[in-house]
């Protein structure tokens, strides 16, 4: 469930900044400092997280196992 989110929410932001190289310029001031402010920064740490969920798992088991 989780891997369903982080993806649905990648291609949604991947949708989004894909629209914007599209749009008029008139039309994206706002647009554009969002996502270069939020949007692209979202997409590149929800690939990350899709690429590397295995190893972060494994990363935070360990972590937590170390704690107890």
């Amino acid at each position: 469930m989780q891997r369903q989110i982080l993806r649905t929410m990648h291609v949604l932001l991947g949708l989004a900044l894909g629209a914007l190289v599209y749009l008029p310029a008139s039309w994206s001031v706002e647009l554009k400092a969002g996502l270069a402010w939020f949007g692209l920064p979202a997409a590149i740490i929800t690939g990350l997280l899709l690429w590397q969920q295995g190893r972060l798992r494994r990363w935070l088991g360990r972590a937590t196992q170390e704690q107890q």
